[in-house]
């Protein structure tokens, strides 16, 4: 086996063989992981013939250890035809295996090695769903228990899938895969024939869905990441990421385990969290905040059979917070009856909840000090630098003057006003 023909992405490595008859034998290993034992990882031996791909054997495995390789190899060969055992012989597979197995680590290992990357321009965000997604990028949208979270997100990715604009700015059309481990497939369909005809689509109108209530997520990996690969999906929702079943979430090593599997199935994803009983923050560990590019906090109020939604963007990585969104969510006795747009001035309850934006803070900051550098703002109002960067560069009310090596921003009324009073 040459070690050059053995090809690797980021997470698995495998080696592609002609058999006879125009099918083929592959070797693959995936889900790489250190032990006290040595190193572990799966092994499949498949068939590919032109129709379908058939597995021969598949098992965990310790890839340094012959008595593992030779288990596996022999599974494999039970399973040839005599024409096939003529064209690679047992001890042919079982030293292909070694070699394969050998090789494969220090492949994957060179594969994820640090590169040269160069330099762009800046570029304006570019949003699957404007100020909620990001694409190539992950959203927390996070809140109390039954406050409208699963409504908002089956709205976006309806929304996001058929490319409608009706209450959020959507660019155009992209497959969504809506996983759904919170409740059953009965509820979840009725919910989507509502929000459907709340659209003005017909009731019927079918979209990606997973109905995995009681499944853990890391069970469900290669299924959803078949799946994505499968019908071109360029936005994964999760309800919900405290029903994925990875442990104690308060942890970081479990939180990070999941954000990690959340970019591995798919470059863009929307993740719904909850909110401590008592407390304002995401339920979790600060890893969540930490890997997600946006976190949005689900704030409501209640009145009758109407809820007020508002949703607080509280992170945002290289891009201007955008505004508080908000939505009338009207209940019947059978559930969700309409959506509308809705504004602050008509929920006085939400605008009391919402804290100041990104700009009313450096806003506030510099009326006090009379001007600021990005770092001096950023340190002061506990905002990252970056964030503050952008929106010191394109937000209209800032102006900005250098001196000495530093760009120091005042508001551009702000001499005028001074002068006034």
């Amino acid at each position: 086996m040459n070690p050059d023909e053995i090809k690797t992405n980021l997470d698995k490595t495998w080696y592609t063989r002609q058999l006879i008859d125009n099918k083929q034998l592959e070797y693959s290993l995936s889900e790489f992981r250190q032990q006290p034992t040595g190193l572990h990882g799966v092994l499949e031996i498949k068939l590919i013939t032109p129709e379908n791909q058939i597995p021969l054997a598949y098992d965990l495995i310790n890839v340094n250890r012959l008595p593992d390789r030779i288990r596996l190899s022999n599974a494999a060969y039970k399973h040839f035809t005599d024409g096939q055992k003529g064209k690679l012989p047992q001890e042919v597979l079982q030293g292909e295996i070694a070699s394969f197995c050998r090789y494969s680590y220090p492949k994957l290992v060179k594969a994820s090695a640090p590169t040269f990357v160069s330099g762009m321009s800046p570029a304006p965000p570019s949003w699957l769903c404007e100020g909620l997604i990001l694409k190539g990028g992950g959203t927390v949208l996070f809140g109390e228990q039954g406050k409208g979270k699963s409504t908002t997100a089956l709205l976006a990715a309806i929304s996001v899938d058929s490319g409608d604009n009706t209450f959020f700015n959507v660019q155009q059309p992209r497959t969504t895969l809506f996983v759904n481990l919170e409740r059953s497939a009965e509820s979840l369909a009725r919910r989507l024939g509502t929000v459907n005809k709340i659209l003005g689509f017909e009731e019927a109108r079918p979209l990606l869905m997973l109905n995995a209530r009681g499944k853990s997520l890391f069970d469900l990996k290669e299924v959803i990441k078949d799946s994505v690969k499968e019908n071109n999906v360029e936005l994964l929702v999760l309800d919900s990421i405290s029903r994925t079943g990875m442990g104690d979430l308060t942890a970081n090593k479990p939180a990070n385990d999941l954000m990690n599997l959340l970019n591995d199935m798919c470059e863009t994803w929307f993740g719904l969290g909850h909110m401590p009983r008592s407390g304002e923050n995401l339920y979790g560990s600060m890893m969540f905040d930490a890997a997600a590019d946006i976190l949005i906090k689900l704030i409501s109020a209640k009145e009758e059979n109407r809820i007020g939604v508002g949703l607080e963007c509280t992170k945002a990585n290289d891009v201007s917070f955008p505004p508080t969104s908000v939505f009338e969510f009207s209940y019947n006795d059978f559930g969700l009856s309409n959506v509308a747009r809705s504004s602050l001035s008509e929920w006085p309850g939400l605008a009391e909840q919402i804290a100041p934006s990104t700009t009313e803070l450096i806003e506030d900051h510099i009326r006090s000090n009379g001007s600021g550098t990005a770092q001096e703002i950023s340190k002061a109002i506990k905002i990252g630098r970056s964030t503050v960067s952008v929106e010191l560069s394109k937000n209209g009310k800032f102006e900005s003057e250098k001196i000495g090596r530093e760009l120091v921003y005042k508001i551009k009324s702000y001499q005028s006003e001074s002068s006034d009073r």
